[in-house]
């Protein structure tokens, strides 16, 4: 994967924020209903629109997401191939853990950022 200087302008280029949903389930008779013990997090990030440079960020074509259970330590692998999406639900987490998240940008020409700041969420 290649990687390039321009992703990180002065001040980060990706805000990310982290918002837990609980999912919940429940019976079909007007019982209690009980947290399943799997959530999603939605991650929004503001797209990067100068180089380190101060030039122009030039046409992209997506964003990875990157996560995981540890600090740094991703795991998980999310393409987005739409640059105008700025958002994206992760399903499936599960809760009384806590993620990491970082974001790249993807160029046209398929060269992708540096990581965004690191955020951190615990599915409760």
């Amino acid at each position: 994967m290649g990687t390039a200087s321009w992703v990180r302008p002065a001040g980060a280029w990706i805000a990310l924020a982290a918002t837990v949903l609980l999912v919940g389930c429940g019976g079909g008779g007007g019982g209690t209903t009980t947290p399943s013990a799997v959530t999603n997090a939605t991650i929004s990030w503001i797209p990067p629109t100068q180089n380190t440079d101060g030039s122009g960020v030039g046409p992209l074509s997506g964003y990875k997401i990157y996560y995981g259970t540890a600090s740094q330590q991703y795991t998980t692998t999310i393409t987005v191939s739409n640059a105008g999406l700025t958002t994206y639900v992760i399903d499936g987490l599960n809760t009384g853990t806590t993620y990491y998240f970082v974001v790249t940008a993807v160029t046209a020409s398929g060269i992708e950022s540096g990581l965004s700041p690191e955020v951190a969420a615990m599915i409760s």
